[in-house]
This record gives C-alpha cells, sequence and structure tokens, in this order.
C-alpha cells in the first residue's frame, strides 16, 4: 500500500516520524518511536520529541513549526551559549509500520524542511522555532545600490582580491568578552606602518576565522582584536587567521588593495539632493 492510502485508513495506520536535524557534515537522528528504529540506513534515537501540526492556510507554506525536546537533546546543546556561526536544518519524515512492526521504507514521506531560528530552553524541555524552506527563498534578494561605497562583498567573485594576500594569523594570549590580547608580527606591524601599507585600521572591517566560525573585526590595537561577538572555544594558544578590512571607498579599493578597476560603487554620486535643496539658480 502507498504512504496515502494507509494514511487515509481510519485502521491501518501506524504512524512514526523520524527526526534529522544536521549542521555542515554533522547529523543528528531522532524519531518519535518508544525504541530506537532504523529507517533508511540510518540509526534514529528515541527520544520524547513532538511538534506543532501544519497551519492550513494561504500562507502555511511560510509557517513556523515548534519541535519539543528534552534540553539535554545534543543537536541543541550548542545553542546553550552562542548561535552556531552555521545554519542547523531540519528534515521531519513521517512513515508507518509494516506487518513486522517496523517503518516501511516504501510507505514514507519527507514531511517537512526547514531550519533552526529559534530555541528556548525551559526547565526540562526546549522549544525550537523552525521555519520552512519556503520562507528562506520567498527572502527578498539585496540589489546593487546607487551609492558612493562599494557593492561588493570584499574578497568575493565581483571584488576579485586575492584573500590570503591580505591574510596573517594571531594567538591568544588571553580574552575578556568579545576582546582578545593577541601576539602577532604582522598584525602589529601593519598598523605602526604608513597608509598605504598600514595603518591603525589596517584590520577594522575585516574578518577573523576560527575553524568554521567567523567573525568581524570591529576594533584593534597592535595588541588586542575586538570582534562583532565572541567565538566559543577560544583560549589561550588559540590561533586566528585575520584579513584586512575596506571601508568601502573608491580611495581606499584603489591605495590598499590596488583594484579600482573592479570597484562596486559610483564615486561621482552628486553630494546635492535636488529634491531637497532644489535646483540652484544660476546668476550671470
Amino acid at each position: 500500500m502507498t504512504y496515502a492510502s494507509i494514511e487515509k485508513s481510519q485502521q491501518g495506520g501506524l504512524p512514526v516520524e523520524f527526526y534529522e536535524f544536521w549542521i555542515g557534515t554533522t547529523f543528528y537522528r531522532y524519531t518519535s518511536s518508544s525504541r530506537d528504529e532504523t529507517f533508511l540506513g540510518e540509526t534514529y534515537t528515541s527520544i520524547v520529541i513532538s511538534r506543532t501540526g501544519p497551519e492550513t492556510s494561504r500562507e502555511s507554506r511560510k509557517a513556523d513549526l515548534t519541535i519539543t525536546v528534552p534540553v539535554g537533546t545534543e543537536a541543541i546543546s550548542q545553542f546553550k551559549v552562542y548561535y552556531p556561526d552555521e545554519t542547523m536544518n531540519v528534515r521531519i519524515r513521517r512513515a508507518h509500520r509494516d506487518s513486522n512492526g517496523d517503518p516501511d521504507a516504501a510507505a514514507y514521506i519527507t514531511f517537512w524542511i526547514g531550519r533552526i531560528k529559534l530555541v528556548e530552553f525551559g526547565q526540562e524541555y526546549a522549544k525550537i522555532t523552525c521555519d520552512p524552506l519556503e520562507a528562506a527563498i520567498d527572502n527578498m534578494i539585496l540589489r546593487y545600490k546607487y551609492q558612493r561605497q562599494c557593492n561588493h562583498d570584499l574578497y568575493g567573485t565581483f571584488c576579485g582580491v586575492d584573500r590570503t594576500a591580505y591574510a596573517t594569523t594571531v594567538s591568544v594570549v588571553s580574552m575578556a568578552g568579545s576582546t582578545y590580547v593577541v601576539t602577532g608580527t604582522e598584525f602589529a606591524d601593519k598598523q605602526s606602518a604608513a597608509w598605504p601599507n598600514g595603518g591603525a585600521d589596517w584590520w577594522v572591517a575585516g574578518e577573523a576565522i576560527v575553524g568554521g566560525a567567523r567573525r568581524m573585526i570591529t576594533a584593534t590595537t597592535p595588541t588586542t582584536l575586538t570582534l562583532t561577538s565572541p567565538i566559543s572555544g577560544i583560549g589561550p594558544g588559540t590561533v586566528i587567521t585575520v584579513y584586512a578590512g575596506c571601508e568601502k571607498s573608491v580611495s581606499t579599493c584603489k591605495e590598499k588593495f590596488n583594484n579600482v578597476a573592479n570597484f562596486g560603487g559610483f564615486p561621482y554620486v552628486p553630494g546635492a539632493n535636488i529634491f531637497e535643496s532644489g535646483v540652484p539658480r544660476i546668476t550671470s
């Protein structure tokens, strides 16, 4: 029998759900069954897990879904301190049991797929709010703006600058919040050199990377590095790769990166807005 025919039957259905959470290449699999199950070649751990029902409206494909799990569930443990740098995705499959009491791999559907948006921890259970894949697809895509600053992502495809030519590493000595005391010869030397080969803001608006974690650099001194937010797991001796920043002006593009041919802004936008100030009179 097909999944649809079993689902519609009044007595033949024995549903079981399979929840798959993944971030990068790391997967966590759970089932609503009272026992661990093997399904589609993967093992799913039995836990107390439930979800809200899908909405039935015009906007249902964009509606959130809430999953409730015990607070100690491994998949959400990394949300307790800082949210992961990568998106954690969620897939729910729904199947019925066959005559042997096992999940029928020939009678299942992918019931829902999306990503985690919010995790709220209670005393015993955590609520995971997820938005569906369709919500991400419907997001407005940013367009180029008519502005003096460059529209390109630094080191991106349209920028074209080789990020490795503007990178160095620092070693963490100590930390306080999102500010790290660091050591690094090139890191310090660049800030003491004269522009355009260095300067106090050489690394500001650049990027700091540790493993898969990325943060924007907001301030530096020759011995400190301040990021937008702390990175979990960093301690004394941790090596951070830092990349020079760009404040997106045409002068920085030319003098710092020698890349003005790829500049993605409009540096000669008029400064006066005639719709606010009016058209200036021309007097003879």
